[in-house]
């Protein structure tokens, strides 16, 4: 049987395949964050409430002291069920916008390490698949600078030319191996951002050095209102 050329059904097919792949690398990566995160709080605060019931009776000035970690823990684990939510609810962009949002989580690693924003020129509306994606690609490559950069510094650059968008993290880390990290089954970060600059039409780019840091570079075609087009 002959074989059919590749029509906009099996374009759209294809399109579809790519939302659902990055959709399950999404999932699998919010897994990987939460029994990183706050299921391993809660293992521990279970451990030390544990130790607390033996010891309150015949130490209890060690029982004390356990009470006041447990309590912190607690908070600790609040703090990390909010973090979750504010990365995983889409709305804020809604609320308040791709730059603010942006700025809202460079505020966060702020704590950790020097951070900037530079906007050279107005950012136009955005439709709002490929606003999500530059938002989640941006917060992914920051995510990755503070677990694994050992960076001092991280600048994000947003642009636009014409219809496309250009938005550039770099930091000043230690930098990795690309060919190794991409050979990884499990490398579902960057797997998850190459797709997900793929299903908007966009592309991404990332050059690391040893010891020289890492840029990441991403490219999203977008449409412009009339009025933005004149």
């Amino acid at each position: 049987m002959a074989s059919l050329p590749l029509g906009e059904d099996d374009g759209h097919q294809q399109t579809m395949e790519k939302i659902i792949f990055a959709q399950e690398i999404e999932r699998r990566k919010w897994a990987s964050e939460i029994h990183d995160g706050i299921a391993q709080l809660l293992i521990n605060i279970h451990y030390r409430i544990q130790t607390y019931r033996i010891t309150r009776e015949s130490e209890p000035t060690r029982a004390e002291r356990d009470l006041d970690e447990i309590e912190g823990m607690v908070a600790e684990s609040l703090a990390e069920a909010r973090r979750l939510i504010d990365d995983l609810r889409p709305s804020i962009l809604d609320d308040i916008g791709l730059i603010p949002a942006i700025e809202k989580y460079l505020r966060r690693m702020g704590n950790y390490l020097s951070v900037r924003l530079v906007v050279d020129n107005p950012i136009p509306n955005i439709p709002s698949p490929e606003e999500t994606a530059i938002y989640r690609i941006i917060q992914e490559a920051l995510t990755n600078v503070q677990r694994h950069a050992k960076a001092s510094r991280v600048d994000v650059h947003l642009f636009s030319m014409g219809k496309v968008l250009v938005a550039e993290v770099t930091d000043d880390g230690q930098g990795f191996d690309i060919e190794a990290v991409n050979a990884e089954e499990d490398n579902w970060g960057l797997i998850g951002m190459q797709e997900r600059a793929e299903v908007v039409g966009g592309s991404l780019d990332i050059k690391s050095t040893k010891g020289k840091g890492t840029v990441v570079h991403l490219e999203i075609p977008i449409t412009l209102s009339e009025a933005e087009d004149e």
